[in-house]
């Protein structure tokens, strides 16, 4: 499952298919799976371009611009208008601060 940070413009990577040749025809469906909220974000690039050197793209998702409610999502990525993959992504605030630091308890969080 990939995470995206509430109200945040960040990057979003997958791996790259031999027939992504031409940049900027990425479309990324959002759809929420408890409710009906969708967001679109149609029309983006690869943050890299496409090089041939790299073996994934980065696409910009700015969730600054559009208040997404948090939870979990149903995301397709699409490449010239046809599905190429699909999956979940939950929209998030912030994690908790956890406790510790280093050693067996690092990880314990307070609530």
């Amino acid at each position: 499952m990939k995470r995206l940070l509430y109200n945040e413009n960040q990057y979003i990577s997958f791996v790259k298919d031999k027939d992504f040749v031409t940049d900027g025809l990425f479309d990324l469906y959002l759809y929420k799976t408890v409710g009906d909220t969708e967001l679109e974000l149609l029309g983006l690039s690869d943050y890299y371009g496409l090089p041939d050197c790299k073996p994934y793209i980065s696409l910009n998702v700015d969730l600054s611009v559009d208040e997404l409610p948090l939870g979990e999502y149903l995301m397709e990525l699409h490449y010239d208008g046809e599905l190429y993959v699909r999956g979940l992504v939950e929209v998030y605030k912030a994690f908790p601060n956890p406790v510790g630091g280093s050693g067996t308890y690092k990880d314990a969080i307070i609530l």
